[in-house]
């Protein structure tokens, strides 16, 4: 069994490594929680902020006439879109 030690006492590199650690393991179960009674589960965390995308894609390249010229336009959109709705979902216990 490890030894527990403080925080205080770790490295930097060893704080980010155990953060990541923790980080894997959170992850997949707080996914798992939060579409477990979906009908396509974890599937949804990605159709989700895809078909928001598609609406904003079609109705503000239309409203404000963006070309192909502004390819980063729908990549930024996007970015914008999934970082908002994990902002605004709460989290489930």
């Amino acid at each position: 069994m490890p030894v527990a030690t403080s925080p205080s006492s770790l490295s930097i590199s060893e704080r980010t490594v155990r953060t990541a650690q923790l980080i894997r393991v959170l992850a997949p179960r707080e996914l798992r929680i939060r579409y477990r009674q979906s009908l396509l589960n974890i599937a949804w965390a990605i159709i989700t902020p895809l078909l928001m995308l598609a609406v904003y894609g079609v109705v503000l390249t239309q409203s404000f006439g963006v070309t192909e010229s502004c390819a980063p336009y729908l990549l930024v959109a996007w970015t914008g879109i999934v970082v908002c709705s994990a902002w605004s979902t709460p989290p489930t216990s």
